[in-house]
């Protein structure tokens, strides 16, 4: 009988078939047969005489196949240890050559950066020949296309590589920091003189983690040479010219790639000055220029906040329009003039009617804003009217029982090259005593009041628990409330709204344990839904974490003018008495003394019932 034809039959019974008419040639054969690109790699690497067109094209289809899938390819460690050497030995000859194929180099580097995507059987990566081929790619400013996109991908294959390994990152680089720190320095001030975003970038990211080596922290703080600056300096210019309001709010890609790279420059400075030991910003970057950058920090820490956030100018506006009618009227009361008499005898029916009419607008305005809150409500009644008419027909047995409809949650992760992230990354920096000079204790208002939105959006990525987002924020308020009334002032008003007044706040019981009944510690949310900055710092005053719990009532207790009695009032007795105790204030001495462990009294109400 005919067989039949090949579409009916399964799919392995195909590509036995098809395996006919491929080559009678055994080598050819074995390759086909694999059918896999890493295994031509391993076939040509084994090879005694390396053909470098059937290299290339190896390499091309090795690319192709796992450049446009972003998952890591599975291969097994002994195929790692044949390709990498081989690639890296290839690297080092092209690059000694008197005009190297730069295309040819990229590909090596690509090759290598896709092996990078996988974390285990990468140790023939970590070695000195590996360190040495990427320096000599490295080598020398690139100053045409091919030598700036080879510098890419040697930039992308050190950060992988770090990412992978870092503390054999830092054993294979720290004995020569002095011979390549001073070229990414040239490098990252060539990248940004050209404007060229997507390399400066890239090795901003590279330079972040060689800023955690102990040896290469001592030479980016030098300068290169005395054409050429420190790392520090350097850094220092390119915050001066990209750090703008007008350069960094906007929401173009242009800018959002300018606000990565500003969060890179940031997070290499916090890693060059957080050792104790390296010197003070002040001591490396002029004075002028410091002071230039504290007052862009500020620009963009205030950037989307109102001239008049609290409103008070608008009230004080309206208080002396109001008293200025009053002092007019009586004026005119005390005046002799007949004519003005006359006025105020004739003018009766006219103020009726103004007051008429303000009284109508007073009304409207009401109505509007009951009508909104109506609006508001009427939503959630629809929805509560909705689930108890299914949970009658439930009841009836007339339709299947169905789970409740999950509700909205808020979003809260931050893109990473959104201004928040810029913002956040600034106030980091400002935690380390060498960036001191940058701490803006004489800001204003608007200051102030930027830092606590910034705190107030950290604090709602992970409101049960947000130690890693805030307690950087935290700590610099802290500095900057222990030096300025102002920011203590500002603070306590946003945190606290209308109870940081006391002749306007809710009247609390002397001696309640906990703070009023609309901070809600459990939900952590307010009367609209939303989650509230007041109730997560209140709650976690209380928390397990114990940097978080020193930090939170530190700050509050600093905002309340080291006043207990204040302190107690915002925060509830059962919050505040922690701090207290810990300060050993007068009447909180021996409250740790007395104090008792929850575990023995657990165990004594055990036995008890026993």
């Amino acid at each position: 009988l005919p067989p039949p034809p090949c579409s009916s039959l399964p799919l392995y019974c195909r590509e036995v078939l098809s395996r006919s008419a491929r080559p009678t040639d055994q080598r050819s054969c074995l390759l086909l047969d694999r059918a896999d690109e890493m295994e031509l790699l391993v076939e040509r690497s084994k090879a005694e005489g390396l053909d470098k067109k059937s290299w290339i094209a190896s390499l091309e289809a090795f690319k192709a196949k796992y450049g446009a899938d972003t998952r890591p390819g599975k291969f097994s460690v002994d195929d790692k240890n044949t390709v990498i050497p081989v690639i890296v030995s290839q690297i080092t000859q092209e690059r000694k050559e008197k005009s190297p194929q730069w295309g040819y180099i990229r590909l090596g580097l690509e090759t290598l950066k896709l092996l990078t995507r996988e974390m285990k059987g990468l140790d023939s990566m970590y070695t000195e020949k590996m360190r040495d081929a990427l320096m000599s790619v490295l080598d020398g400013l690139p100053d045409t296309d091919p030598k700036r996109f080879v510098a890419e991908q040697a930039y992308a294959v050190f950060v992988n590589m770090f990412i992978v390994d870092r503390m054999k990152m830092n054993r294979i680089l720290s004995d020569t920091a002095k011979d390549y720190c001073p070229v990414f320095t040239r490098n990252l001030s060539y990248h940004f003189e050209q404007k060229q975003s997507r390399s400066h970038h890239y090795i901003s990211r590279c330079i972040f983690y060689m800023a955690l080596i102990e040896q290469a922290q001592e030479q980016f703080t030098r300068p290169v040479d005395k054409g050429t600056p420190s790392l520090v300096e350097v850094i220092a210019n390119q915050l001066l010219d990209m750090l703008k309001v007008d350069r960094v709010a906007e929401d173009s890609k242009e800018k959002r790639q300018d606000r990565l790279i500003l969060v890179e420059l940031l997070r290499i400075l916090f890693n060059l000055c957080y050792n104790n030991k390296s010197p003070a910003i002040k001591d490396i970057v002029p004075s002028d220029k410091l002071c230039r950058l504290k007052n862009q920090i500020v620009s963009v820490i205030e950037s989307g906040v109102e001239e008049d956030p609290f409103g008070d100018l608008a009230a004080e506006e309206a208080f002396e329009a109001e008293a200025a009618k009053i002092l007019a009227i009586a004026e005119a009361k005390e005046s002799n003039s007949e004519e003005k008499e006359f006025q105020l005898i004739e003018d009766p029916s006219v103020v009726t009617e103004v007051k008429k009419r303000l009284e109508l607008e007073k009304k409207a305005a009401e109505a509007r804003k009951k009508l909104e809150e109506a609006k508001k409500r009427k939503m959630t009644d629809e929805d509560r009217e909705e689930w108890n008419n299914a949970l009658k027909r439930v009841e009836e047995g007339k339709i299947p029982v169905r789970s409740k409809p999950a509700q909205k949650t808020q979003q809260t992760t931050l893109p990473p090259d959104s201004l928040g992230v810029l913002k956040n990354q600034m106030l980091n920096i400002l935690i380390l005593p060498q960036m001191a000079s940058l701490l803006p204790i004489d800001g204003t208002i608007r200051t102030f009041y930027g830092m606590c939105a910034i705190l107030n959006e950290r604090a709602k990525v992970n409101p049960q628990s947000p130690a890693d987002h805030i307690l950087p924020i935290l700590t610099v308020l802290i500095k900057v409330c222990k030096e300025s009334a102002e920011a203590r002032y500002t603070c306590k008003r946003y945190v606290f709204k209308q109870d940081a007044n006391k002749e306007t706040a809710y009247k609390q019981p002397p001696k309640a344990m906990e703070p009023p009944p609309y901070v809600n510690l459990k939900t952590l949310k307010d009367e609209n839904g939303n989650f509230d900055l007041r109730a997560i710092l209140t709650k976690h005053i209380c928390s397990f974490n114990m940097g978080l719990k020193q930090c939170v009532s530190e700050l509050i207790y600093l905002i309340c003018g080291e006043d207990s009695s204040e302190y107690i009032r915002l925060c509830g007795f059962g919050s505040a008495v922690g701090l207290l105790a810990d300060k050993g204030l007068p009447g909180f001495e021996k409250v740790s003394q007395n104090a008792f462990s929850l575990d023995e009294f657990a165990a004594r109400m055990k036995s008890a019932k026993k």
